[in-house]
């Protein structure tokens, strides 16, 4: 006998928790279950041991960080205040970044944003990836307040099979599992299988490039500043951990990523540093290094009868801004508004809030998606007109206030609610 689910989420991960957390909170009268390859357990667990070092030597520190780091806006705060959980996450691990300096390495161009210009405490926060899970999945394992909506997580699970039914979709885990679905959920992702079992096309293409990333500590402090250096081959991010450390999100054209990850850390230190101009600095301590392929791609629909997508299973982003994650929690949010708007469960309008949804988040997806892809592009070309016309182009808005303020504006994500 199959359980029997209003909504069954596939991908646990940040957008898929949180979109659970925001039902489990609003939606009592939904019987929702997660699955997810991951188990919650081990990852509080571990991330609770990554913490007790916070008096550890530099080395060690360093070591405990997760290498996947995301710069949360202060929408994607909002929401996770809203979910009663940004108290949670901020007594963990969570650093605040006032400015950003971009610099370009084939102009002179510079632009530097303040929060204090809009008169806001911050930017946004650093957070790792693994903090904000250990939060959701504490929540979603009972750790919440009466009267609000159970949630079943099949850890340690992928999906077998997908299978239309009358009633929606039933769910066949690798275990012989069997669930219900009358909405099924895809955030599984950009290879996401729900994506594909609904039928839905995709565009993009992949930029032939690699993202290293990995932690390390410098000389000088990082001043709560994300620095960011344009490069022809992509762009260099330094972003503000705790004290003199910071994570790297590093682009590079593939075939020159597999011999930077190939060097010894001192000649790689080398490198990185000649490429940041040494800021911030020498490079004193740094940790394994990561990699992972960078691509764009976005769904030409995000719902079918009885199934929706969220996050990186509708839309994937360069993660030269770092909005991937805040698209993401964008998405859960207007979700959660819309189905409760039409009273799911109790409607036989579900498509009608899936269509509204989608409306309303697409044009927004595709929007970013096209200025990070504009900005990569016209970063990365050597042409004399465009590195002119860049080079004007930040001049001209870090001298117009307007401007400036509008895009650190639109940054934020200040708006963003589930409420």
């Amino acid at each position: 006998m199959a359980g029997r689910y209003d909504i069954v989420i596939i991908g646990g991960n940040l957008v898929g928790a949180a979109f659970a957390c925001m039902l489990q909170q609003r939606a009592a009268a939904c019987r929702i279950a997660v699955v997810d390859t991951q188990d919650p357990s081990a990852v509080i667990d571990s991330t609770q041991a990554a913490l007790s070092t916070l008096h550890a030597s530099a080395p060690q520190w360093i070591g405990s960080y997760d290498p996947r780091v995301f710069a949360v806006n202060l929408g994607s705060e909002r929401i996770f205040a809203e979910l009663g959980l940004w108290d949670a996450i901020s007594a963990m691990r969570v650093s605040a970044f006032k400015r950003m300096h971009v610099w370009d390495q084939q102009s002179s161009a510079r632009i530097t944003f303040d929060a204090a210009e809009i008169y806001q405490p911050k930017l946004g926060s650093i957070v790792e990836q693994r903090v904000m899970l250990s939060a959701l999945y504490d929540r979603l394992a009972g750790n919440s307040p009466a009267n609000q909506a159970s949630v079943d997580f099949f850890s340690s699970s992928r999906v077998r099979s997908l299978e239309k039914t009358v009633q929606g979709t039933r769910i066949t885990l690798e275990d012989g599992i069997e669930l219900d679905a009358a909405l099924l959920v895809g955030a599984d992702g950009t290879d996401s299988v729900v994506r594909d079992y609904a039928g839905i096309d995709t565009f993009g293409w992949s930029y032939h490039q690699t993202a290293i990333v990995a932690t390390l500590a410098t000389e000088r402090s990082h001043e709560s500043t994300a620095w960011q250096r344009f490069l022809p081959s992509g762009p260099l991010a330094f972003l503000p951990l705790q004290h003199n450390l910071s994570s790297i999100v590093w682009s590079v054209d593939t075939p020159d990523a597999e011999r930077l990850l190939q060097l010894d850390d001192e000649r790689f230190v080398q490198e990185l540093e000649q490429a940041f101009e040494s800021r911030l600095g020498g490079i004193t301590a740094i940790g394994q290094r990561y990699a992972f392929p960078l691509r764009l791609l976005h769904a030409k629909h995000y719902c079918r009868p009885g199934v929706v997508l969220l996050g990186n299973s509708a839309h994937t982003i360069h993660p030269l801004a770092g909005q991937g994650v805040n698209l993401g929690m964008q998405d859960a949010a207007v979700l959660t508004q819309t189905l409760l708007k039409y009273d799911f469960p109790r409607t036989d309008r579900v498509f009608r809030a899936l269509r509204e949804y989608e409306r309303c988040r697409k044009g927004e997806n595709l929007l970013m998606l096209g200025a990070m892809d504009l900005f990569k592009r016209g970063f990365g070309s050597g042409l004399f007109a465009v590195k002119l016309a860049r080079s004007m182009g930040m001049q001209l808005v870090g001298r117009c206030a307007v401007a400036k303020k509008a895009a650190m504006r639109r940054a934020l994500g200040a708006a963003a609610t589930f409420y």
